[in-house]
């Protein structure tokens, strides 16, 4: 029988470099968006729990920032109450760190109302 030379080695080899490589780069996004999803999760319950008290909710979600490493600052975060709603307003900027190369800063914000 006659075989056929091919690329096929070579093909899957440059296939799983680029997945390996796509891989090194969304790495470093994961820690970021983990601790957005993290903290809206938090301040869903946080204001469903305390929905009346402003202070309280601002202490919840500024305690749990604090724990996580979140780089929350108290001026980036507005509790307000309009009628019977409570408004949640949060804003940071996070920077992704690839290996020590580039640093790229991502802006994450909720608006969040119960």
């Amino acid at each position: 029988m006659k075989y056929k030379l091919g690329n096929e080695g070579f093909t899957r080899r440059v296939y799983l470099l680029l997945i390996v490589l796509l891989l090194l780069i969304a790495i470093p996004f994961v820690p970021p968006y983990y601790h957005y999803y993290g903290l809206l999760w938090h301040t869903n319950n946080t204001i469903k729990i305390n929905a009346g008290s402003q202070s309280v909710i601002r202490k919840e979600i500024m305690s749990y920032a604090t724990k996580k490493g979140i780089p929350l600052l108290s001026e980036n975060l507005t509790v307000s109450r309009e009628g019977t709603k409570v408004k949640v307003k949060i804003y940071w900027v996070d920077a992704v760190d690839h290996f020590g190369y580039h640093q790229k800063p991502v802006t994450f914000v909720i608006n969040d109302e119960f």
